[in-house]
């Protein structure tokens, strides 16, 4: 099936494809008990063993006993109708689901054109096949181009193992300032200043994110150099990345760190373990 959401499942009864009455019920939120609502239901003509099949089912009880209990399977036609009842929004997108759902299972089932005898019956089924060959070329081509500067950066930006960068370096790579992106990353409770130095707050210390280094310039005085990583280098791809804070362009979007100063920020560290 390419639904991009499988609302309800469709399995086949009897060779027709047939939902479970319970899980319409469910979906259409019913506030009435499943057995009375079906009767209801019912009582519009629906025949049993021809709109739907009473199926007996068994689960365990809070207590560990088992019990039985009745669902029924249900064609489409009849869900269908039953959805178009419910006058509702609930069942409203059920009803268009379920004829999505006819019209796909049509087109898969149907002989292929040139199977067809009747000359108009192939024209219009050659049709359908070029366009539903036309729109799975669009879908695939759309999604590689939305995923191509991904990819692109990762495997031209991402992929300099053993290498470390210092801020600015790094800044560059989204159009900013060492300065600023520090404070950004501040915002995000992934560094502190200690000491006149930018450093990892505790929780982010043992990812191996920058490497640092004691060293003295000309004049004697002694600082400490820090530098990250190629795994800090990705963290903070990761962390930008997951707060929707870039472009499509891989800059850091301002716009949005402004409007994401004006909320509560998440915690880091599960999406950072997960990485």
């Amino acid at each position: 099936m390419t639904q991009e959401k499988e609302l309800i499942k469709v399995t086949e009864n009897n060779g027709r494809q047939a939902i479970s009455g319970r899980e319409l019920h469910d979906f259409l939120e019913i506030e009435t008990q499943y057995t009375k609502w079906f009767s209801r239901m019912c009582e519009y003509g629906f025949v049993e063993n021809k709109d739907y099949t009473a199926i007996s089912q068994k689960r365990l009880t809070a207590q560990g006993n088992k019990t039985t209990y009745i669902d029924h399977a249900i064609d489409i036609d009849m869900a269908k109708e039953i959805s178009m009842l419910q006058r509702n929004k609930k069942g409203k997108q059920a009803r268009q689901y379920f004829i999505s759902i006819e019209k796909e299972y049509k087109l898969q089932s149907a002989p292929d054109s040139y199977m067809i005898e009747n000359p108009v019956e192939r024209a219009e089924k050659w049709i359908a096949e070029q366009k539903a060959a036309q729109d799975k070329v669009i879908k695939l081509e759309t999604t590689i181009k939305k995923q191509a500067p991904k990819v692109e950066y990762h495997d031209h930006i991402l992929k300099a193992d053993g290498t470390t960068y210092t801020a600015t370096q790094i800044a560059k790579e989204y159009g900013t300032s060492a300065s600023k992106l520090n404070n950004l990353l501040n915002e995000l409770k992934f560094i502190y200043k200690s000491n006149g130095q930018w450093v990892l707050y505790s929780k982010f210390q043992n990812f191996n994110l920058i490497e640092t280094e004691t060293k003295e310039n000309v004049k004697g005085y002694v600082y400490v150099s820090t530098r990250w990583t190629e795994r800090g280098r990705e963290a903070i791809h990761l962390l930008l990345s997951k707060k929707d804070l870039l472009g499509e362009n891989h800059q850091i979007d301002w716009g949005k760190v402004e409007g994401m100063r004006n909320k509560k920020f998440e915690k880091f560290e599960r999406d950072l373990v997960e990485a």
